[in-house]
């Protein structure tokens, strides 16, 4: 964690309280979540900062990001010894501060060889911020229906399917521009069939 990240931190966090504070009624909601996600990104760069490095990691855990419908849960109930953490299971209010102590934790206990999470943007900033080295498995752009047919497969709540709807573009575009690890799959493939090269 360098200096720089955290004056950084620091400016983003500043510009939101402005934001916040210029808000009207219609924009607040929006401004208040901004605001909340700053001001934790700000908190994890303290800490990084005066720690160098604050989640010690015993032995070498393979942490995978995975998009909806790459198959980790598949993978996971064919598989012993990793974790899905599954993001939905977690209250949005406190999003995504609870989600990535619950990641720490199990880094730091140390009980699984891979651990399974999503692909949120605060989430990888939160993870990178943590000094957390990931992967993230994402499908190519053009595949989208047939991600929208796993989803129907799997029985997905309407509002999930119409969220990743609205975002698909956005969504694989970020992250295909991102500078994290990343492994894209294709047409057919599922995340146990590259695994191995992660």
């Amino acid at each position: 964690m360098t200096k720089e990240h955290l004056t950084a931190c620091e400016a983003a966090f500043k510009a939101a309280t402005n934001s916040y504070q210029e808000a009207d009624e219609n924009d607040r909601v929006k401004e208040t979540d901004e605001l909340n996600k700053a001001a934790y990104r700000l908190k994890l760069a303290k800490n990084a900062y005066a720690k160098h490095s604050i989640i010690p990691i015993p032995n070498p855990i393979k942490i995978i990001a995975g998009f909806p419908g790459v198959g980790k849960s598949h993978y996971c109930q064919h598989t012993t010894g990793c974790y899905d953490t599954d993001s939905n299971s977690f209250h949005k209010y406190r999003f995504p501060a609870n989600y990535l102590r619950h990641i720490v934790g199990n880094v730091q206990k140390n009980r699984y060889g891979i651990i399974f999470v999503s692909t949120h943007a605060e989430v990888l900033e939160g993870m990178t911020e943590c000094g957390l080295e990931f992967t993230v498995v994402y499908p190519c752009m053009d595949i989208r229906e047939e991600y929208f047919e796993r989803y129907r497969q799997r029985n997905s709540p309407p509002a999930l399917i119409e969220k990743i709807s609205d975002n698909w573009n956005d969504w694989i575009t970020a992250l295909q521009a991102s500078s994290y690890k990343k492994c894209r799959l294709t047409s057919g493939q599922f995340l146990a069939d590259v695994m191995e090269e992660l």
